[in-house]
């Protein structure tokens, strides 16, 4: 009987020593799982992301580039020897049958380009407009943040 009564009381004093938040804490773990709030954080970094993109097609752009070709089987054209003179060997009899290569069996290409934006009404009216678009997207955020906040003391107060 002694346990039960040893229990009961611990029982009742664990659920009456139960955590109370402040109410800074209510707010802030509101805002930190709020999905509202989340959003606007959401919307803010796809708005810089944005921002950036439209920053560097302005920036200007180097394309480098590297070709290798490697013939395995080299073509060859096939002429008689004397009947052109500039492709007659005289160490073969006239009549002969020469063969010259067409191509070399390895090739090596590089390539480099530099491009610059210079007027581009579309690009220089859109970086205007993401400046302004990154001021909604602050004020978005703070107004969730500010109705969360708002919710949060309103509803402690309902239980006062």
């Amino acid at each position: 009987m002694r346990y039960r009564i040893v229990l009961v009381f611990l029982v009742a004093t664990s659920f009456a020593s139960a955590q109370s938040l402040t109410l800074q804490q209510c707010i802030d773990y509101a805002l930190t799982n709020n999905n509202s709030v989340q959003n606007a954080l959401l919307d803010r970094e796809i708005t810089d992301n944005d921002d950036k993109e439209a920053r560097t097609r302005a920036m200007p752009q180097v394309d480098a580039g590297v070709d290798i070709v490697h013939n395995f089987n080299i073509q060859k054209i096939i002429l008689e020897n004397g009947v052109i003179a500039a492709f007659t060997d005289p160490t073969k009899p006239a009549g002969g049958v020469l063969a010259f290569q067409l191509q070399l069996q390895n090739a090596l290409t590089m390539s480099a380009s530099a491009s610059q934006v210079i007027y581009d009404k579309s690009l220089f009216s859109g970086l205007r407009g993401a400046d302004a678009y990154h001021q909604l997207s602050e004020k978005n955020l703070t107004r969730s943040k500010i109705d969360v906040a708002e919710s949060v003391t309103k509803a402690t107060m309902e239980c006062w």
